[in-house]
């Protein structure tokens, strides 16, 4: 990634990087940045900056475009809505989870690359 910022940046072209590391190379590389500050990962797929570069995602989109601003706000209270319902509601599943040896991901476009995030 960071050869690829690097060469963008020599041809005059500007790039805007999205990082969980403050002051990484990239970052440095980048005409601008989009701190997701999500924290150390723990695990492999890296699900918190994941998260983090959609939600990212959804504020430049929403910079642009006063509309898509209103949507983004509703999907962030669905989301933190869906947070505290998980945990008080679902406690079968979150069980039945615990005690699985397998797990399954099936989806399609980004479907499937959050399916498999949520599966690992």
């Amino acid at each position: 990634m960071l050869n690829s910022a690097i060469g963008v940046a020599l041809k005059e072209s500007r790039v805007i990087s999205v990082t969980n590391q403050a002051k990484s190379y990239v970052q440095n590389a980048a005409y601008c940045n989009v701190p997701i500050d999500v924290g150390e990962e723990i695990t492999v797929p890296a699900t918190k900056t994941v998260s983090g570069s959609v939600a990212a995602g959804m504020a430049i989109l929403a910079a642009f475009c006063l509309k898509y601003k209103d949507e983004r706000r509703h999907a962030d209270v669905a989301f933190l809505n869906l947070e505290v319902s998980f945990y008080c509601e679902n406690n079968a599943l979150i069980h039945a989870l615990r005690e699985t040896q397998k797990v399954y991901a099936d989806g399609c476009d980004t479907g499937l690359g959050a399916a498999h995030e949520i599966a690992l």
